[in-house]
């Protein structure tokens, strides 16, 4: 199945990047979401398993031949399944800051998540027919 997405235009390009950065500032604010939310040892653990935990699903569930990623997969899922899991991650990380009264990151994060979809209809529409 080949991809209808056009991946080679520079604002696609653009927003690849910008979606890499994205899911790395995801990762982050779990991080500062746990320290900033927990004490001791509970932060780390709680950083350690919301990092490995997402990052599985993340990884693991993903629609074949996705043109923001290398088409692989390791659980085939629906686009409109994965679609969901993407703004349940950023919405719950989001969320997540905001009990942690880190205001800012939590409005870059989300804000960040906001532009990027709103940046690549194209992806959406594609997700959504897949």
């Amino acid at each position: 199945m080949t991809s209808s997405v056009d991946t080679q235009s520079p604002l696609v390009r653009a927003n690849l990047g910008f979606r890499f950065l994205l899911e790395a500032a995801l990762f982050a604010c779990i991080v500062l979401a746990s320290v900033r939310n927990y004490d001791g040892a509970t932060a780390w653990i709680a950083s350690t398993v919301g990092v490995v935990l997402t990052a599985a699903i993340w990884g693991v569930f993903a629609v074949p031949d996705d043109p923001s990623r290398s088409g692989k997969t390791v659980v085939a899922t629906p686009g409109r399944v994965r679609l969901l899991i993407e703004f349940a991650l950023f919405g719950a990380v989001t969320a997540w800051l905001v009990t942690a009264e880190s205001y800012i990151a939590a409005v870059l994060l989300g804000g960040g998540a906001v532009i990027h979809y709103a940046l690549w209809p194209a992806r959406i529409r594609w997700l959504l027919a897949h």
